[in-house]
């Protein structure tokens, strides 16, 4: 039996004149048909659906109840960079760029929102440091540039997935552009949550076939910190499992499925961990 419910003790401490009489509302119908449900059960990305494999509550705590987290003071850093090698291989497919000119677009564009004063200038200067090691170890390849922050939308199973490709490089020098190496830059390696690149990398490989009408042979990513480069596997069967994998993390979320990690690395590192009734470390 349903029990009744009752009005809240903070009604009697309330002043009558701020109150009206109890009405009941009726909710007229519009009379307009009833809304198609979309074809897709909710829209997604990478990064969401990572947060969920690291730990399930995390995400129910980030994207359901919509806590924000702490901004560390080096928020941005990875981006930053990101963006000044946007327009480095925008504007420098087919000219050189020296190294005055990669200066000025450090000091044009780099801007830390959170990073006070003296902080702001020396993560100025390891960006400028990141970028010049990149452009003297890649310019000769930037001619080989198809696409850069290539944007997508792709599906998996009902569920919409966006995301955007760092760069595209044509792997032969005849202009063919189905055969392409993707490369996912990686540069925040001192931060926490740290993205599984090679499901990323996966996914960027199952949505340039899908959507983009590409034929990758190739996948790398590009450590801009130490300037390595580590080859992803995109064979078939690995695109395969990590589909299975991201499909498992979307069953779990539309089933409400939040299970907390219970881990001491991932509890300690956890922005959550002070509000979390399920830390390890507490």
């Amino acid at each position: 039996v349903k029990k009744p419910r009752l009005p809240a003790r903070l009604i009697d401490e309330l002043d009558e004149n701020y109150l009206h009489a109890p009405k009941k509302l009726q909710v007229r119908k519009s009379g307009l048909a009833s809304r198609q449900q979309s074809e897709h059960e909710f829209a997604t990305t990478f990064s969401e659906l990572a947060s969920y494999g690291r730990c399930a509550y995390d995400y129910k705590l980030r994207h359901i109840y919509g806590y924000n987290a702490g901004v560390p003071v080096a928020f941005g850093y990875g981006t930053q960079i990101h963006n000044i090698l946007n327009i480095i291989h925008t504007n420098y497919r087919d000219k050189p760029i020296s190294d005055k000119e990669v200066a000025e677009l450090v000091d044009r564009h780099f801007y830390l929102r959170y990073a006070p004063g003296n902080i702001n200038d020396n993560m100025r200067k390891a960006a400028l440091k990141v970028v010049r090691n990149y452009v003297r170890d890649h310019s000769d390849s930037f001619s080989e540039v198809l696409e850069t922050e290539k944007s997508f939308e792709f599906t998996l199973g009902n569920t919409l997935i966006t995301g955007e490709i760092d760069l595209i490089k044509k792997l032969d020098d005849e202009g063919n552009v189905r055969e392409v190496e993707l490369v996912d830059f990686k540069s925040d390696t001192d931060l926490l949550y740290k993205i599984d690149h090679e499901h990323q990398l996966r996914l960027y490989a199952m949505a340039s076939e899908s959507v983009l009408g590409l034929d990758p042979q190739k996948a790398s990513i590009h450590d801009l910190e130490s300037g390595k480069k580590k080859i992803v596997g995109i064979d078939r069967q690995a695109l395969e499992e990590t589909a299975t994998v991201l499909q498992g993390r979307i069953q779990g979320i539309c089933r409400g499925e939040f299970k907390p990690v219970r881990h001491k690395k991932e509890c300690t590192e956890c922005d959550y961990s002070r509000i979390c009734c399920h830390n390890t470390t507490a």
